[in-house]
């Protein structure tokens, strides 16, 4: 059988045309393989960072991912519904630092409507910053109270999470409230003690409230963040929400919503309703700036790694090229020598390299795969749980990761050959023999 010659035909019987014309996509992929093959110790450094950085994407994209849906699951199974529609702007929405206003709009009629019409569960809440007054020291606190207006005979059903470890819900006690178990410790409040809080009506006025404390609420399942951080995360007391509503003067309008079930189909729709309503649309984990933070801190750190890993790609890329080019001087003034254009030998260059990247991408993705399979049944992080909602931390493949860290690491390798290419394009091979021949 004939040798290959860099066109894909056999040997040359007859004087080569000035401008032969290109190789097959066959050949010229029988031809990459070869030379990668040939020219392997230097394809090897770069192998092994495209393959640690193809790990780094699914891993981070796995752990941002699986991180989001802990909060999610955790907050609203806890506090939250699925997802909330409210008419709060930006983070006034947010549920440890409250907006003590109402807001300039309400949810109109229109959405409910629709909400009903397509059979997705509702509950209406009011939630309003309030100032805790301590009546035996004469001051308020130095934090501000979530006051939630629920309606409990709908949500304490639906919060899985959630339970009463002192006292009760007493329905026939309008003025009762229900509180989380961090802010009556902080308060030192148990069942049967008033609180007073300071809250500000519809026009604005801030008028002082006492309510009876008849129960303190707690989890079933902790998310590991008692005690640590500066703040408290979750300073919440649960009321009536008419009797909230007839207090402040807010009875005729709609400030939120908590929208409850598997509505993950639906939420195309859902932001699209709400946008075109000038509302916001948004989920349980989102609700608690706190706990979106842990999902962003998660995302910051696989960024950083991520940067690292495809600086050292494009370093090592480009040193292999530029030896690889160096090394094959001759190789590549004999293909322009006998007629080839530079942009062919382009061409040729960048299949190798292409190739090359590809087929350690799969590589990485099929260790990863079995990597998911191998540690199928979570394992534990220690005090890093804490980012991860206290819990087990499972590793899945993300189908976006695949085509995105894909796309990035073949920019990176496309990145660190721009210059050698550059080179073999500029490449004389008078120059190169004479040089040979010295």
């Amino acid at each position: 059988m004939p040798d290959l010659c860099w066109c894909g035909h056999g040997r040359h019987n007859q004087p080569l045309q000035e401008n032969p014309l290109p190789m097959s996509l066959t050949t010229l992929l029988k031809i990459a393989a070869r030379n990668i093959y040939r020219h392997r110790g230097k394809y090897l450094l770069t192998g092994i960072v495209i393959f640690f950085a193809s790990i780094m994407f699914f891993l981070s994209a796995s752990l941002v991912w699986y991180a989001r849906i802990a909060w999610r699951d955790y907050a609203s199974t806890t506090f939250l519904g699925r997802c909330h529609i409210t008419a709060l702007e930006g983070q006034d929405r947010d549920y440890s630092l409250p907006s003590m206003k109402f807001p300039k709009k309400s949810i109109s009629a229109a959405v409910t409507g629709q909400l009903d019409q397509r059979g997705i569960a509702w509950t209406k809440r009011i939630k309003l910053g309030a100032a805790v007054y301590n009546e035996q020291e004469g001051k308020f606190e130095n934090f501000l109270a979530t006051l939630i207006g629920v309606d409990f005979a709908r949500e304490l059903s639906r919060l899985d999470n959630l339970e009463i470890i002192q006292g009760r819900w007493d329905p026939a006690r309008q003025d009762g409230v229900l509180i989380w178990h961090e802010l009556a410790a902080a308060l030192k409040k148990k069942p049967g003690d008033e609180l007073t809080l300071f809250v500000k009506d519809i026009d604005g006025n801030a008028y002082p409230y006492t309510f009876t404390i008849t129960g303190i609420l707690g989890q079933k399942k902790s998310a590991g963040l008692e005690g640590k951080g500066v703040m408290m995360i979750f300073p919440l007391v649960y009321a009536d929400y008419r009797f909230l509503a007839e207090k402040t003067g807010y009875e005729d309008s709609l400030m939120e919503i908590a929208l409850w079930g598997n509505i993950d189909t639906q939420l195309a729709w859902l932001q699209k309703t709400a946008q075109e309503a000038g509302l916001q649309l948004f989920s349980a984990e989102q609700g608690f700036g706190v706990l979106y933070g842990m999902v962003d801190i998660i995302d910051f750190i696989g960024m950083i790694l991520k940067a690292f890993v495809l600086i050292v790609l494009l370093v090592a890329g480009l040193n292999v090229n530029m030896m690889s080019y160096f090394d094959r001087q001759k190789e590549l003034a004999t293909i322009l020598a006998i007629g080839a254009k530079p942009r062919w030998i382009v061409m040729l260059l960048c299949t190798e390299l292409m190739l090359f990247a590809t087929a350690v991408y799969l590589a990485a993705l099929l260790a990863y795969w079995l990597l998911t399979l191998l540690l199928w049944g979570g394992f534990d992080l220690g005090e890093l749980s804490t980012l991860f909602a206290g819990r087990l931390i499972y590793i899945s493949l993300v189908p976006s990761s695949i085509a995105a860290g894909y796309g990035i690491i073949v920019c990176i390798v496309a990145l660190s050959a721009l210059y050698p290419l550059y080179l073999c394009t500029k490449t004389n091979p008078i120059e190169v023999f004479r040089e040979e021949s010295l």
